[in-house]
């Protein structure tokens, strides 16, 4: 496949910007890594500058698995609101402060902070509403008469990679609901980090310490791909299903895309396409979908990727898996798609979380021996097989605010020094904004407001 230059990235990344037709027939737009805001401020359908305040909530919903077990799914939202001040969000883990074996293991206890989002506060009208002289919200109830012109925000429902969470990418989630969109992330229960951290606390101490979260028999983070997809499509469904009673007409319904990363990139294009491997048919709600660093090659090809007609994004790194990426991307039929190249981006560098995450756990794991699900969360970002912190990370997400370079070396043998990190030359920040003004603009294009 011949690659366009440097100059053709240029106008492609401009044209995505500007929200211009993406073609099935182009060549495969390259990221280089000088480029990270070539093109930008977006014009046209996006912003220049984010126009809300973030809104964060956790709604809980209780998901019947494929053995009919009761899977309690907690939902990450980010939205829009007016409202200026509330308290800054801060992510962690859902087995943060739960007591393990006292004197022995200590409580999970890292958090990372937003960048932006702040707790509860009351979601943005609808389109055309007066605001509140008191607090900047605005007035009204956001329900309108019948009828009225006005719209709710579009949705995107977001679905985290495996063996990981929705905070793993919460500054990419973040700067997107700042643009105008409500994400909705779910914890795909049996298939996160926090499964597998169980699972290795319960394997350390030799019993039963804490049960899986669907109270099934362990291990809890299960191995079994076709359950994984078919609880994954559960899920986003669940979490459609939910959305308006959670928003009401603030969130329109009828302007639904879905994101995903990994696993959850195959998980989009199962819901576009479905799959008859899985037993799992498209969700006719869900009209555009963009995935970022797809799964491997028995998830993707178990999609019935040439039912994809819809509106279709995929980027990928060039030290990634490239070629199982391409082949996917060339069985879609969307005659609207676009594969977008990352110059030097591994699959984890779309984890926009990690890098706080490790520097919080690594940080806790060097001063508290007991701290055994810290160490778990630094220990498996720092040891992945598809990408760990020492390649996107910048240094001083090793030495600010804690110095975690000896455990860093503990683990990996690396020495951190001012210029060996990222290895890779990009960030995951970085790599955060390119996603953001590509998603904005993609999403701002193919999801327009219903007459």
């Amino acid at each position: 496949m011949t690659r366009p230059s440097m100059a053709a990235w240029r106008f492609g990344l401009a044209s995505v910007a500007l929200g211009c037709m993406l073609t099935a027939g182009a060549d495969p737009a390259i990221i280089g890594l000088s480029q990270t805001a070539e093109g930008y401020p977006p014009s046209g359908d996006a912003d220049p500058l984010p126009f809300y305040t973030v809104g964060h909530k956790v709604f809980q919903i209780d998901v019947i698995g494929n053995h009919e077990e009761h899977r309690p799914i907690s939902v990450h939202v980010w939205y829009p609101s007016h409202q200026r001040h509330g308290r800054t969000a801060v992510y962690t883990s859902t087995l943060y402060g739960v007591p393990l074996i006292p004197g022995t293991y200590d409580a999970l206890s890292w958090t990372v902070t937003a960048e932006r989002a702040k707790e509860d506060l009351r979601i943005a009208p609808r389109k055309g509403k007066s605001p509140d002289a008191a607090d900047g919200q605005r007035a009204d109830d956001g329900e309108g008469p019948e009828g009225d012109n006005d719209h709710g925000f579009p949705v995107i429902v977001f679905s985290h990679g495996s063996v990981d969470l929705p905070i793993d990418y919460y500054i990419t989630l973040e700067r997107i609901a700042a643009h105008g969109f409500v994400v909705a992330a779910p914890a795909h229960v049996n298939n996160t980090s926090d499964d597998a951290r169980i699972d290795y606390l319960n394997a350390a101490a030799h019993r039963t310490v804490l049960s899986c979260f669907d109270g099934l028999p362990s291990p809890c983070s299960r191995t079994s791909i076709p359950d994984s997809m078919v609880d994954r499509a559960r899920d986003v469904g669940a979490v459609l299903d939910a959305l308006p009673t959670w928003f009401g007409r603030r969130v329109d319904m009828n302007r639904v895309g879905m994101m995903g990363h990994s696993r959850g990139s195959a998980s989009a294009l199962m819901e576009a396409g479905g799959s008859t491997t899985w037993g799992v048919s498209p969700e006719p709600r869900i009209k555009a979908i963009m995935g970022l660093s797809a799964g491997g090659a028995p998830v993707n090809f178990s999609v019935q990727l040439a039912n994809i007609e819809i509106p279709t994004v995929i980027m990928e790194g060039t030290l990634s898996q490239l070629l199982v990426t391409e082949q996917a991307f060339e069985a879609i039929s969307s005659t609207d798609k676009q594969l977008v190249i990352v110059q030097n981006a591994v699959h984890r560098t779309f984890n926009s979380g990690l890098c706080a995450e490790t520097q919080s756990s690594g940080a806790i794991a060097e001063a508290d021996a007991r701290a055994i699900l810290d160490l778990k969360t630094a220990q498996d970002a720092l040891t992945s097989l598809t990408g760990v912190p020492l390649d996107f990370c910048g240094y001083s997400d090793f030495t600010s605010p804690n110095d975690i370079r000896p455990i860093t070396f503990d683990l990996t043998g690396v020495e951190v020094t001012p210029t060996n990190v990222p290895r890779t030359g990009l960030t995951s920040l970085a790599e955060a904004q390119q996603v953001t003004d590509i998603a904005v603009s993609f999403f701002n294009r193919v999801l327009k407001v219903v007459p």
